[in-house]
């Protein structure tokens, strides 16, 4: 891609997570191969429950990923090479490239308002996202990008066993998700196995997606699922993370847990 000196994200209608994922991984491409980023905001975001108008926007100004950058307005489009992502080139060259334009990125990050952090100052404060809102039913085209319970409360209890600090675990949870156009709502009942543990354990459920997050981003052990909801924060994040295999490759230095 030696002749390409615009880049830009196609629109791909998709959950805020890999949105912003796909974007990420151009901008970092871009930074890592003296390409000149051109940041397209996100026009239509999934799983936006509340019917927030605003939601496409907010999510924008979040991450902040423009700040500094072109825009769509500042370059002739005959001149940008559009792509869906570059997943490929860090899974092929390593994910490790990520801590690269790590600074840059937590700079832009940290330039827009951010929610406040509701963690024990007292404890390590692990995140644990559970993916459960839009995977729950055997028939759902997400069953697989999930895990078991058994899959988390496993990696919670390894954590409690060899921390030499005492543990709070926050589970970043969901209920909710959309089938054919109308809202669907599990039991909050599929959380009792997290309920019942001998830990000090607060769920998080149908949580505001900024603040869980920007939680995941700020943890000090990410617990991540099978999705650029946890995926994102983890890749720019101080924290020890605990990976599972999925579509995208981890860090050489995340801890794996299979399955």
């Amino acid at each position: 891609m030696s002749e390409v000196k615009y880049m830009s994200a196609e629109n791909y209608g998709d959950g805020m997570g890999q949105q912003i994922q796909r974007r990420i991984s151009i901008w970092a491409y871009c930074k890592l191969n003296d390409i000149k980023y051109v940041h397209n905001p996100i026009e239509s975001l999934q799983h936006n429950y509340s019917n927030d108008e605003e939601f496409e926007n907010k999510a924008d100004n979040f991450f902040n990923l423009g700040e500094g950058e072109l825009g769509r307005g500042d370059v002739d489009e005959s001149q940008i090479t559009t792509k869906l992502c570059m997943n490929d080139y860090f899974d092929e060259n390593g994910v490790d490239l990520y801590d690269k334009v790590r600074d840059e990125f937590r700079e832009k990050y940290f330039n827009t308002e951010k929610p406040k952090l509701v963690f024990d100052e007292n404890k390590k404060n692990v995140a644990v996202h559970v993916r459960r809102g839009d995977i729950i039913g055997k028939k759902h085209r997400f069953k697989k990008r999930g895990n078991e319970d058994e899959y988390f409360i496993s990696a919670m209890e390894n954590i409690r066993d060899n921390s030499d600090e005492e543990c709070k675990f926050y589970v970043y949870t969901q209920t909710r998700t959309t089938k054919q156009g109308k809202m669907r709502r599990a039991s909050s009942s599929v959380f009792d196995n997290f309920r019942d543990l001998d830990m000090d354990v607060e769920l998080v459920v149908n949580g505001c997606p900024f603040s869980d997050i920007h939680h995941i981003m700020m943890s000090d052990v990410i617990v991540m699922s099978k999705s650029a909801f946890s995926y994102v924060p983890a890749l720019f994040s101080d924290a020890h993370v605990i990976y599972n295999k999925f579509w995208n490759e981890p860090k050489s230095y995340w801890e794996i847990k299979e399955a």
